[in-house]
């Protein structure tokens, strides 16, 4: 199988800091809507770890298996990258997950990580 890379749009409709350092994202995807809520930690080896809960249409689809693994694959990454986004944290860097995707049938948790991205835009 081959593959090529995509550039997915989002957009953040709103979003919210709490005092603590942790964000609330509601976001519009090809995919639905997803609201996403993060925080990060350091670990010990210097990597950031985010701790990530989503909820709405991808989540649901997630849960209900319906979907190829490659595309589950796809949609942790968007996740993924739209957190590193958000977060201010370098796009560049490489960081690991925790998340938990709740959909109408119960709570899904992966874990995973992302690579450097070097990522071509329609922007140039």
């Amino acid at each position: 199988m081959q593959t090529i890379p995509l550039s997915v749009p989002h957009m953040v409709l709103s979003s919210q800091q709490t005092l603590t350092g942790d964000w609330t994202l509601h976001t519009l995807t090809p995919f639905g809507d997803m609201d996403i809520l993060f925080s990060t930690q350091s670990e010990r080896s210097g990597r950031v770890l985010f701790d990530v809960a989503v909820k709405g249409d991808t989540a649901s689809w997630m849960l209900e298996g319906v979907f190829p693994p490659s595309f589950r694959t796809t949609i942790i990454e968007l996740i993924g990258r739209i957190v590193v986004r958000h977060s201010g944290a370098p796009e560049n860097g490489a960081y690991r997950f925790n998340i938990r995707l709740t959909g109408k049938t119960g709570d899904v948790k992966v874990s995973g990580h992302l690579t450097a991205c070097v990522c071509a835009s329609a922007d140039g």
